[in-house]
């Protein structure tokens, strides 16, 4: 019997200024569906999202749980060639570490983008703590050289460390980060997401990185 989850991404909607993206996530075995559940990211709509059916972050966000259930992942949209070659060795590697916990999923998308055309510059993932406070600075105020990167805006996550259900933590950071970032000219985009709702039957100590 084949196991599989089927991604769907579902339109993008925009409501008082802020977009939401989601993608539907089912469980097959065989030809029964076991679970359907929707993983969705919300952020300010003056960030230009990737087009609706651009399924790169909803494969990164599932392939773990894929593997973890001996569970092949088919696309209902595009997904980059890169990233999906990268995902070959991503998937060994853990299929290494972990053998009895993480087996490697075939991932077949309806639409291969050949393409790669990086928008120059960086995001920066921003808590506010030292270690994102030391990136900013040192790539901002260009101290690592030829390894420094133009950073172009820097994000804070709801639903990461900080709970969803979590508001009033959420803000007190929010407020904290953007007045570190103002010092030197930076912005700072404000996300949510359930994400580590989605990925709960995963230690977050692996899967943070696919997360970010």
């Amino acid at each position: 019997m084949t196991k599989y989850m089927e991604l769907e991404p579902i339109k993008s909607e925009v409501q008082d200024g802020i977009c939401t993206r989601r993608c539907k996530i089912t469980r097959f075995d065989g030809e029964v569906q076991t679970d359907v559940s929707t993983l969705w990211f919300q952020f300010d709509d003056s960030v230009q999202p990737p087009a609706d059916n651009d399924c790169d972050s909803y494969v990164l966000t599932t392939v773990m749980l894929a593997m973890k259930e001996g569970r092949d992942i088919r696309v209902k949209g595009s997904v980059s060639k890169q990233l999906l070659s990268n995902l070959v060795e991503y998937q060994s590697i853990w299929a290494k570490w972990l053998p009895e916990s993480y087996f490697f999923v075939d991932i077949a998308v309806d639409e291969l983008r050949q393409e790669y055309d990086p928008v120059p510059g960086a995001v920066c993932a921003f808590s506010g703590g030292v270690d994102a406070t030391f990136s900013v600075w040192r790539h901002s105020q260009n101290k690592w050289g030829h390894r420094s990167q133009t950073i172009n805006k820097c994000a804070l996550v709801h639903g990461f460390d900080i709970p969803l259900a979590n508001k009033d933590d959420f803000k007190s950071a929010g407020e904290s980060a953007a007045k570190t970032l103002n010092d030197v000219g930076l912005d700072l985009v404000r996300i949510r997401t359930n994400i580590r709702n989605i990925l709960r039957s995963i230690n977050w100590e692996f899967c943070f990185g696919n997360a970010v």
